[in-house]
């Protein structure tokens, strides 16, 4: 797990929700790229968590990503907020180059 302390780890250029998104997709990205899983029985394996930019038929930039969360298993009978029961990647610190601006 990745612990956070807010005022610490997030920048503070941090304001929006697609900011947060995509800061959250990189630092995740950085620290737990290479870990995999088997979406499938007898599937390939798939990265937990992947993005990258690409140049749109509009010609914007976009940030593409996808990922996969473990959850606790107990959020099915929970009841709880969803995003609660998501499991670690990993015991890691926030690298220092994504706490500033």
């Amino acid at each position: 797990m990745a612990t956070l302390i807010i005022a610490q780890d997030i920048p503070g250029g941090i304001n929006t929700l697609e900011k947060s998104l995509a800061w959250n997709i990189l630092v995740s990205q950085q620290l737990f790229g290479k870990n995999t899983y088997q979406e499938l029985q007898g599937g390939l394996l798939e990265k937990e968590i992947d993005a990258s930019v690409v140049r749109a038929a509009d010609d914007t930039f976009r940030l593409i990503f996808r990922g996969a969360l473990r959850l606790d298993p107990t959020y099915v009978t929970g009841g709880g907020k969803l995003w609660s029961y998501a499991m670690p990647w990993g015991e890691v610190a926030i690298p220092a180059a994504f706490k500033s601006n």
